[in-house]
């Protein structure tokens, strides 16, 4: 006689698809706080687990005093930041309608820097790309509505190009029951 070692109750399918958005912190720019919007998908294997997905982007623009062509102006020091990545999360009952998570992803990060505020006299733009693995980690709270709708905050922090840029979020969200 064969027993499964494997207690793992898979759960009837619920699929969630939020839309959220906040400030977010970019070390390094003249102007450190920016803005961040994200997309992200969610599928409960259990109760408590769940397979994970988020599409994210996030700008800095600033702009810093310099020299270009002999002329005293304002160089622009801007920075977007894209990631990509899929993962897995646990999610945690506080009481019938308040639930707190966390996440970790892994997936394709880009960043693309425009200035150099340590460079005051310049004869072009200084830029820079990154393109590669990065990862994201997220802790949140959902606050479940009488619908099928979710309101939720969560703090998100993305490891790009060595960059780690955390970000603060409100987000709206829904479920479909499968």
């Amino acid at each position: 006689m064969m027993m499964s070692a494997c207690p793992l109750k898979v759960k009837a399918q619920i699929i969630r698809i939020e839309l959220s958005g906040g400030l977010q912190y970019f070390s390094g720019m003249t102007k450190k706080i920016g803005w961040d919007y994200n997309l992200a998908g969610r599928c409960m294997v259990t109760d408590n687990w769940f397979a994970a997905a988020l599409i994210h982007g996030g700008f800095s623009r600033g702009t810093y005093p310099g020299v270009y062509a002999n002329e005293a102006i304002s160089l622009k020091h801007n920075q977007d930041a894209s990631f990509m990545g899929v993962g897995a999360g646990y999610l945690h009952p506080v009481n019938d309608h308040l639930h707190a998570y966390a996440q970790l992803l892994g997936g394709w990060g880009a960043i693309e820097t425009t200035g150099n505020p340590k460079q005051k006299i310049v004869t072009e733009i200084e830029g820079h790309e990154f393109k590669g693995f990065s990862a994201a980690s997220v802790l949140g709270i959902d606050y479940y509505l009488p619908s099928s709708g979710i309101w939720g905050a969560d703090v998100v922090i993305h490891y790009i190009d060595g960059h780690v840029m955390p970000s603060i979020n409100l987000k709206y969200g829904i479920n479909f029951d499968l």
